[in-house]
């Protein structure tokens, strides 16, 4: 599973989905999370959002508009909204897959 995690500045995760302009994307098998890569996108388009996460399966932010979850669930990407966990690697170690 490929999980893309809205981060702010000082790399926890952002409090919109909104506003990310930056996605840390892990890997997660079974119990299994690694580190992928850093993207940055220059949210200058319309989708910009769905467009630097694409090939994602989940993504996650503090927040999420309802309108965003129905886009991403129309592109099979699950919306997890995670208000309890600033660290995007705990995160993702907390998903169930």
């Amino acid at each position: 599973m490929k999980i893309a995690v809205g981060v702010n500045d000082a790399g926890m995760i952002a409090s919109h989905l909104g506003k990310t302009k930056i996605f840390l994307i892990f890997s997660k098998v079974g119990d299994e999370v690694s580190f992928v890569e850093r993207r940055v996108t220059d949210g200058q388009h319309t989708n910009h959002i769905i467009d630097d996460i694409n090939d994602c399966d989940a993504v996650i932010s503090g927040k999420i508009g309802a309108g965003m979850v129905e886009s991403l669930k129309k592109i099979s990407i699950e919306a997890v909204i995670q208000e309890d966990i600033a660290d995007p690697f705990e995160a993702v170690e907390s998903m169930k897959v």
